[in-house]
């Protein structure tokens, strides 16, 4: 994949193995994706996913088309790049903003997550408790929770005060949900 082009990419269909509703839908080009985020009013979050040896240069690129079409964009939501630093070379992890984690936060979380200059931190729902929460929330860092799919959840991390969720589900978690 890492070598296709994305001429190629922009001319598949996305959406048909989802639903024939949503047959000729095309996969977007970052700027595409990101004017459609203001639109909307939406948060954004840009995972990296760097094919092997292109680490530095794909967070470099990806930090720096994602800093422009912030600014041509006037966004006033923090979207920034997020990756996961404790996988990638030092070299990406300077782009990072977000502060990945797929169990609870660990001992020094916020010691690393200060290190990188992260505005925020995201973690696995299933792992997160009330009180680590507060702690992440307590030291000033916006907190995500992904993949939330059950509205139950949903609501109870939102009781919690995270500030955002990522769903694979948002037929269950409308956009008036809260």
């Amino acid at each position: 994949m890492a070598a296709t082009p994305y001429a190629r990419l922009a001319s598949l269909d996305a959406g048909a193995w989802f639903s024939p509703e949503y047959r000729g839908e095309r996969v977007p080009s970052f700027e595409e994706a990101g004017k459609l985020c203001a639109q909307l009013d939406l948060w954004a979050n840009v995972e990296i996913k760097p094919a092997r040896g292109f680490e530095r240069e794909t967070g470099v690129a990806v930090a720096k088309l994602a800093l422009e079409l912030w600014a041509a964009l006037r966004f006033h939501r923090c979207c920034r790049p997020s990756s996961r630093p404790h996988s990638r070379p030092r070299a990406l992890r300077r782009g990072a903003r977000s502060r990945i984690s797929d169990g609870p936060p660990r001992v020094g979380w916020d010691e690393a997550a200060r290190a990188l200059g992260c505005v925020s931190v995201h973690c696995n729902c299933k792992y997160l408790t009330e009180g680590q929460a507060d702690e992440v929330r307590g030291a000033g860092y916006w907190l995500l929770c992904y993949t939330v799919n059950d509205p139950v959840i949903a609501r109870r991390l939102l009781s919690w005060g995270i500030d955002a969720i990522f769903t694979d589900r948002l037929d269950l978690i409308p956009p008036d949900f809260a």
